[in-house]
């Protein structure tokens, strides 16, 4: 057995070591459904696309979801979103809508509507993994080293006849660390 695969052998034993099924952190989430919107670095005055993901507790079947993301007006307007491969691949629908803040002028609320249950055909199950993108413009007065929170609400029903709502539901809030340079590298160069 050479070096690289002994090193590559004892990887592979550390993490699967440390992600075994029996351990108290995985069956917690396998009891939970969570929604998060990936994390992202951009410059102002850019776009940048943020992802966001759904895992199901285990034996959930999740038929669809409704997220209300407030974001702050001043530093970010609303692009665009798009459906993931996953949901694109399912059937799914994704509608979108802008609406201001009944409390703050300052925010805006983006709700997003994912359904996989399309009329007339059997129940289709939203899969976990990546399920969307949603796209923003930087204020170009957003000042680098600011960090834009996305407050994200949720709620999922499940696939059912008569869907009901899924809970535990843990909504894991975006954020934007707007920065004054990308650093843009080779992780095979660096090493």
């Amino acid at each position: 057995m050479s070096a690289v695969s002994f090193v590559a052998f004892i990887m592979l034993i550390s993490i699967f070591g440390a992600a075994r099924a029996d351990s108290p952190a995985r069956d917690e989430a396998q009891k939970t459904t969570r929604i998060t919107i990936g994390p992202t670095s951009a410059l102002p005055s850019s776009q940048v696309s943020l992802p966001i993901y759904l895992a199901a507790a285990s034996g959930i079947k999740v038929g669809s979801l409704r997220l209300e993301i407030t974001f702050p007006n001043k530093l970010l307007s609303f692009v665009k979103s798009e459906k993931s491969y996953v949901l694109e691949g399912g059937g799914a629908s994704l509608s979108a809508e802008v609406k201001e803040h009944g409390e703050d002028k300052n925010k805006s609320v983006l709700k997003l509507i994912i359904s996989a249950q399309d009329e007339g055909q059997a129940r289709r199950v939203i899969p976990d993994g990546p399920i969307a993108y949603i796209t923003f413009e930087i204020s170009k007065d957003a000042q680098p080293g600011t960090d834009i929170v996305l407050e994200n609400k949720a709620t999922a029903m499940t696939a059912e006849d008569m869907p009901s709502q899924i809970d535990p539901l843990i909504s894991y809030d975006g954020k934007i660390s707007v920065v004054q340079n990308l650093i843009i590298s080779c992780f095979f160069y660096m090493h």
